[in-house]
């Protein structure tokens, strides 16, 4: 049982590390809102159809990023 604990253990480490944040985060039963707002933007994401529709969210995107470091 111990190295099931430390193989779930690991895999939370690094799905933390891939999403930059806290291990607690993915357990606590809240999500935070960095979380919550990365889920909306891949789920939005998934629905676009078509690639012209990828590429204005993609230009949108890049255009608020832009707007933001001015």
């Amino acid at each position: 049982m111990p190295e099931k604990r430390e193989t779930i253990h690991s895999r939370l480490q690094m799905i933390a590390s891939l999403l930059g944040v806290p291990v607690q985060d993915l357990i606590s039963g809240t999500v935070p809102r960095r979380l919550w707002a990365d889920n909306e933007c891949m789920r939005l994401w998934r629905g676009l159809r078509t690639e012209a529709g990828r590429d204005a969210a993609l230009d949108a995107l890049r255009s608020i990023l832009e707007a933001e470091r001015r």
